[in-house]
């Protein structure tokens, strides 16, 4: 997970903000760039969510995605 938070971050999709304290903090948000994701990401989703039972009888039928959905 590190590898892809670094790559968002490297071509300008989210922004990393590491706080000094006791106890490690690391704020993550998106920046404008990664805001006009946002309605792809949501039709993405919706598209997910309508086709629910599609995708898990196809992933049903694959042992490498036993319990994804």
């Amino acid at each position: 997970m590190d590898r892809q938070l670094q790559e968002l971050i490297l071509h300008g999709f989210i922004t990393k903000k590491t706080y000094d304290s006791r106890h490690p903090k690391v704020e993550y948000g998106l920046t404008p760039l990664g805001t006009k994701l946002l309605p792809l990401i949501i039709t993405i989703e919706q598209w997910g969510e309508e086709n629910r039972a599609i995708l898990k009888k196809a992933l049903d039928k694959d042992p490498k995605f036993e319990n994804v959905i």
